[in-house]
């Protein structure tokens, strides 16, 4: 990106003649470079965010999704499998709901705890 720029700027001072087509070339290369700093959807940071905004609008299916996304990249282990067990508690889904625990439980056993505290034993 900043070799990029760096040439059309030059281009843009050597053709003056081409000066708005360059400007335009270099604006697609600043908005290009800049857009991964807003979206990111490998990004753990970016994946956290759209499980909030999901929970925040009631939508637990696609938080879901984007749990499951967010710990194939390697995200927060705890994080995830104690926000997975949090749903499944919540929708009454027992195999799932045991399984995330369980994870859980192998790596966190006092977050577990809380889990099973508000949802109810595993069966």
């Amino acid at each position: 990106g900043g070799f990029l720029f760096g040439v059309i700027l030059a281009a843009m001072v050597i053709l003056p003649k081409y000066r708005a087509t360059l400007a335009v070339a270099l604006g697609l290369t600043l908005a290009t470079s800049v857009a991964p700093l807003f979206w990111n959807p490998n990004s753990h940071d970016w994946l956290a965010l759209q499980i909030v905004k999901a929970q925040d609008k009631g939508d637990l299916s696609r938080a879901e999704t984007y749990y499951k996304t967010y710990l194939d990249k390697g995200g927060d282990r705890v994080w995830a499998w104690y926000g997975l067990a949090l749903i499944y508690g919540a929708r009454g889904e027992k195999a799932p709901y045991r399984q995330a625990v369980q994870m859980l439980r192998d790596i966190d056993r006092d977050a577990a705890d809380q889990v099973v505290a508000a949802y109810g034993p595993i069966e």
